[in-house]
């Protein structure tokens, strides 16, 4: 069994070029980077599960952008609840783990399993992190357009609200998104009229 420094470094590095080549469109060179550093991983004795639910969830991301969903979602439950088991349910590997099943389950469509994700990971980033409010915002835009598909605009309104009070104190500020948050709200709010509730 392999079990030195060496091959450690030498599996994150795959791990690295592994995400390089994804994010520049070589997603044929980025699987065979994952999998070289899946099967050193997996005769390195005693290797870190943290580290082997990072190349897990890259996979992951992988098999997402070549329309592998199953296998996707499969890969980041096992990253989930590798994360669970390792840190505190309030980690904010945890969230993130939780955020992006919410957002791959809302571009499916499966918009009550994506809103139940995604509300967990908001929870969680406040819990972990409550003074850095960055990991929060997308989540709550996502969650936002999770209750809109689910027709609860109160609910959309209010988290559209706290994503775009938390872009626009951001810095650099991320106008594009400031201007589809400011526009979801105004949307809301004229569907909402003459409603008997109100969003303040």
């Amino acid at each position: 069994m392999l079990s030195t420094a060496f091959d450690n470094a030498r599996v994150m590095s795959l791990n690295d070029q592994a995400v390089h080549y994804k994010a520049h469109g070589y997603l044929d060179k980025a699987e065979q980077c994952f999998a070289e550093a899946l099967n050193l991983a997996e005769g390195v004795d005693g290797f870190d599960p943290a580290s082997l639910a990072i190349l897990r969830d890259g996979l992951a991301g992988l098999r997402w952008e070549q329309q592998r969903h199953a296998e996707a979602e499969a890969l980041y439950l096992d990253v989930l609840t590798t994360r669970e088991n390792l840190f505190s349910p309030s980690h904010q590997l945890v969230g993130q783990s939780l955020q992006t099943l919410g957002n791959c389950y809302l571009k499916q469509g499966r918009i009550s399993e994506a809103a139940r994700m995604l509300e967990r990971a908001v929870q969680v980033y406040r819990e972990d992190t409550p003074d850095d409010l960055e990991p929060v915002s997308a989540c709550l835009a996502s969650l936002g357009l999770a209750h809109l598909q689910q027709d609860n605009l109160a609910a959309a309104h209010k988290a559209f609200s706290e994503s775009l009070g938390i872009y626009q104190v951001q810095q650099p500020r991320d106008e594009q998104v400031i201007a589809v948050l400011g526009e979801q709200l105004k949307m809301i709010e004229h569907l909402g009229k003459g409603a008997w509730w109100k969003f303040w």
